[in-house]
């Protein structure tokens, strides 16, 4: 009788050890589980967080230069060692804006931003993705400047309402490559920064007719 019972005990404790070894892994991957959503969230988190970032650095510009001056200190806070470039379309073409220039400036033909025709900044502010190098090469970018493969780099359409209105050009040395993190921050100010852009356009439009 009694070793019916130590049996009976016995099988009773298996069953209890192995409950709880079911219910050690699944707390286990309960927990990781909600790690990993936390990381997600935290992750989708950046971009919204610095999409308020730039609309509060933005408030006050009071013309398109200011504008192009605080977004590319913006976007270099987060990407250090990257050049910023902003390509706007412009009636058959198109401007180039660069920070710390009061005006559109010429194209300067040893640049890479000289590499760029009308014809490919046209197709790369339409495409509504980010593209980098070898797309933009399949988009008709001439490789004639040497030391182009030595680049990390990648353009973001500005568009708003389906209207393209350029895009914005971010480039380094390849060993420090471009992350998909970096360029999703940029992507996240575009919508608030096309609008700017087009508010800024319509009012010195309007300034032109009505002088």
């Amino acid at each position: 009788m009694d070793t019916v019972r130590y049996q009976r005990v016995r099988r009773l404790v298996k069953g209890l050890n192995r409950t709880k070894r079911v219910q050690a892994r699944k707390i286990d991957i309960l927990c990781n589980d909600m790690v990993s959503a936390h990381r997600e969230f935290i992750e989708h988190l950046k971009p919204l967080t610095f999409s308020v970032t730039f609309y509060e650095s933005i408030l006050g510009c009071s013309d398109l230069n200011m504008l192009v001056d605080r977004v590319r200190a913006l976007i270099v806070a987060i990407m250090p060692e990257t050049s910023v470039s902003i390509f706007l379309l412009s009636g058959e073409g198109y401007e180039l804006h660069m920070s710390g220039e009061h005006q559109p400036i010429e194209v300067d033909a040893g640049s890479f931003e000289g590499c760029f025709t009308a014809h490919v900044v046209t197709r790369l502010s339409g495409c509504g993705r980010v593209c980098h190098l070898a797309d933009m090469f399949e988009m008709g970018l001439g490789p004639d400047l040497p030391g182009l493969e030595e680049l990390s780099a990648a353009s973001v359409p500005l568009s708003n309402f389906g209207r393209a209105f350029g895009f914005i050009l971010v480039y380094r040395r390849a060993q420090n490559k471009l992350t998909s993190d970096e360029l999703a921050k940029v992507a996240s100010i575009t919508p608030g920064l096309s609008g700017a852009i087009n508010g800024f356009q319509t009012s010195t439009k309007q300034a032109h007719l009505h002088p």
